[in-house]
């Protein structure tokens, strides 16, 4: 019986909790996430790592093998460029 009790307890403490909006950068990152759940598993695994960069959120996405791009995004999904990787290791060299 005591097991029945913490199954309903756990139950009602779930389903009455809200899910809170999330607003579009936030969005655009966990949607990048299914995303990448659905792939096949690499070596390494696929990351997103958060930054505050001159004061402002950025994501960076590193590349899964050499000589490929690493990727870097701002708050709201917009590319913002390579920063490293490619045959040079460099990156892009944009900014």
């Amino acid at each position: 019986m005591p097991i029945l009790r913490s199954a309903i307890f756990i139950l009602l403490l779930f389903s009455s909790c809200k899910k809170t909006q999330v607003d579009n950068g936030t969005l655009c990152i966990e949607n990048m996430i299914q995303a990448f759940k659905l792939l096949p598993k690499g070596n390494p695994p696929r990351s997103i790592t958060q930054y505050l960069y001159k004061g402002q959120t950025v994501y960076y996405v590193p590349a899964q093998c050499c000589d490929q791009y690493s990727d870097l995004y701002d708050e709201n999904c917009n590319f913002l460029g390579h920063p490293d990787g490619g045959f040079s290791g460099a990156g892009d060299m944009e900014r």
